[in-house]
Protein backbone atom coordinates (compact mmCIF):
# COMPACT_ATOMS: atom_id res chain seq x y z
CA UNK A 1 0.00 0.00 0.00
CA UNK A 2 3.13 2.46 0.11
CA UNK A 3 3.93 1.71 -3.23
CA UNK A 4 1.40 4.63 -4.65
CA UNK A 5 2.68 7.60 -1.89
CA UNK A 6 6.26 6.76 -2.28
CA UNK A 7 5.85 6.76 -6.24
CA UNK A 8 3.89 10.43 -5.62
CA UNK A 9 6.52 12.09 -3.45
CA UNK A 10 9.12 11.42 -5.67
CA UNK A 11 7.42 12.06 -8.81
CA UNK A 12 6.63 15.43 -7.30
CA UNK A 13 9.97 16.14 -6.77
CA UNK A 14 10.92 15.61 -10.32
CA UNK A 15 9.08 18.52 -11.61
CA UNK A 16 8.17 21.49 -10.56
CA UNK A 17 5.44 23.48 -8.38
CA UNK A 18 3.43 24.60 -11.43
CA UNK A 19 3.09 21.10 -12.84
CA UNK A 20 2.37 19.41 -9.47
CA UNK A 21 -1.81 19.46 -10.18
CA UNK A 22 -1.26 17.66 -13.36
CA UNK A 23 0.65 14.58 -11.84
CA UNK A 24 -1.40 14.55 -8.99
CA UNK A 25 -4.48 14.22 -11.20
CA UNK A 26 -2.69 11.81 -13.93
CA UNK A 27 -1.99 9.88 -11.00
CA UNK A 28 -5.52 10.06 -9.29
CA UNK A 29 -6.99 8.52 -12.60
CA UNK A 30 -4.73 6.12 -12.85
CA UNK A 31 -5.79 5.34 -9.67
CA UNK A 32 -8.99 5.24 -10.10
CA UNK A 33 -9.31 3.31 -13.31
CA UNK A 34 -7.25 0.75 -11.78
CA UNK A 35 -9.95 0.63 -9.04
CA UNK A 36 -12.85 0.46 -11.24
CA UNK A 37 -11.26 -2.07 -13.78
CA UNK A 38 -9.50 -4.74 -11.21
CA UNK A 39 -13.14 -6.47 -10.04
CA UNK A 40 -13.77 -6.76 -13.22
CA UNK A 41 -10.59 -8.72 -15.08
CA UNK A 42 -10.03 -10.65 -11.79
CA UNK A 43 -14.14 -11.86 -11.11
CA UNK A 44 -13.65 -13.00 -14.88
CA UNK A 45 -10.44 -13.77 -14.34
CA UNK A 46 -11.47 -16.33 -11.48
CA UNK A 47 -13.61 -18.62 -12.91
CA UNK A 48 -11.01 -19.56 -15.76
CA UNK A 49 -8.06 -20.87 -13.47
CA UNK A 50 -10.16 -23.01 -11.07
CA UNK A 51 -9.03 -25.82 -13.53
CA UNK A 52 -5.39 -24.77 -12.97
CA UNK A 53 -5.95 -24.04 -9.42
CA UNK A 54 -8.54 -22.48 -7.50
CA UNK A 55 -5.87 -20.01 -5.99
CA UNK A 56 -4.32 -18.65 -9.14
CA UNK A 57 -6.14 -15.83 -9.50
CA UNK A 58 -4.62 -14.22 -6.12
CA UNK A 59 -0.76 -15.34 -7.23
CA UNK A 60 -2.18 -13.03 -10.68
CA UNK A 61 -2.78 -10.50 -8.31
CA UNK A 62 0.29 -11.02 -6.41
CA UNK A 63 2.53 -10.24 -9.51
CA UNK A 64 0.51 -7.59 -10.70
CA UNK A 65 2.38 -5.58 -7.82
CA UNK A 66 5.84 -6.45 -9.76
CA UNK A 67 4.96 -3.27 -11.67
CA UNK A 68 5.31 -0.79 -8.59
CA UNK A 69 7.64 -2.50 -6.73
CA UNK A 70 9.89 -2.23 -9.76
CA UNK A 71 9.20 1.13 -10.06
CA UNK A 72 9.80 2.06 -6.28
CA UNK A 73 13.44 0.37 -6.75
CA UNK A 74 14.06 2.33 -10.05
CA UNK A 75 13.41 5.33 -8.11
CA UNK A 76 14.91 4.96 -5.12
CA UNK A 77 18.23 4.09 -7.22
CA UNK A 78 17.57 6.82 -9.63
CA UNK A 79 17.53 9.04 -6.03
CA UNK A 80 20.88 7.16 -4.61
CA UNK A 81 22.69 8.40 -8.27
CA UNK A 82 21.96 12.05 -8.54
CA UNK A 83 24.76 14.06 -6.58
CA UNK A 84 24.69 15.49 -2.87
CA UNK A 85 26.11 18.50 -2.84
CA UNK A 86 26.61 19.77 0.99
CA UNK A 87 27.50 23.27 1.09
CA UNK A 88 30.87 23.37 3.03
CA UNK A 89 31.60 26.29 5.41
CA UNK A 90 34.85 27.37 6.51
CA UNK A 91 35.67 28.37 9.65
CA UNK A 92 38.36 30.58 10.58
CA UNK A 93 40.90 29.86 13.52
CA UNK A 94 39.87 31.40 16.62
CA UNK A 95 42.32 34.55 17.07
CA UNK A 96 42.80 35.73 20.86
Amino acid sequence: MLAMPICRAKMSKLIGPDEQGILFACSGCIQSVGTLLSPVIFNALYPLTLNVSSGFVFVVMAMTFIIPIVMTFALQIDDRRTAISYISVQSEPATE
